[in-house]
C-alpha cells in the first residue's frame, strides 16, 4: 500500500454517509502504542515530548488541537498527517503508522482504547463537537473528550 491508497481512502469517507460519522473514533491499545512508539521516533522534535507543541509544531492536545479536530472524521486527522506532516517518516513504515499516530493523538487527548481498530479511511469523530472546551474549561480540555466505547 502506498499513500496514493490512503488518498483514495479519504476520497472515500468524502461520499460515506453522514450517519456513519456519529459515533466517536475507536482505536485499538495496540495501535496507540504503535504511535506513541513512532511519535517518539518522528515527531517529538517539533510537538514535544507532552503533546503540547513548541516553536517548531503546534500542540495536539487540550484546547488548541480540539478546537480544530473535535468532531471531525479521524481519517480527516490521518490525512492530513500523511500529507502534510510525513515528510520524516519513511515509506517504509507504511500508511499504517499515520494511523497508529491518529490513534496516539487520540488516546493523549484522553479518549481510551476498544476493541474496534481505527482504519484510514474512518468516518468515526474525533471526540464529539462539544469536546471543544470553553474559556471556563480551559484548565482541564482534556474532560470533556468522550473516547472511544
Amino acid at each position: 500500500c502506498g499513500r496514493g491508497a490512503l488518498l483514495l481512502a479519504v476520497l472515500m469517507v468524502a461520499t460515506a454517509s453522514p450517519v456513519a460519522a456519529e459515533a466517536p473514533a475507536s482505536f485499538t491499545a495496540a495501535q496507540a502504542a504503535a504511535g506513541t512508539r513512532a511519535f517518539e521516533r518522528y515527531c517529538v522534535a517539533c510537538h514535544h515530548a507532552t503533546l503540547r507543541g513548541s516553536a517548531h509544531g503546534p500542540p495536539l492536545v487540550g484546547k488548541p488541537f480540539l478546537s480544530r479536530w473535535a468532531g471531525r472524521p479521524s481519517a480527516e486527522l490521518t490525512t492530513f498527517i500523511a500529507t502534510k506532516m510525513s515528510a520524516g517518516i519513511p515509506a517504509s513504515e507504511g500508511d499504517e503508522v499515520f494511523v497508529d499516530l491518529t490513534a496516539y493523538i487520540v488516546q493523549a487527548n484522553g479518549a481510551a482504547p476498544g476493541s474496534q481498530p481505527l482504519s484510514a479511511s474512518s468516518t468515526r469523530l474525533l471526540g464529539p463537537p462539544d469536546a471543544v472546551p470553553t474559556a471556563a474549561d480551559a484548565g482541564d480540555a482534556n474532560a470533556k473528550w468522550e473516547g472511544a466505547a
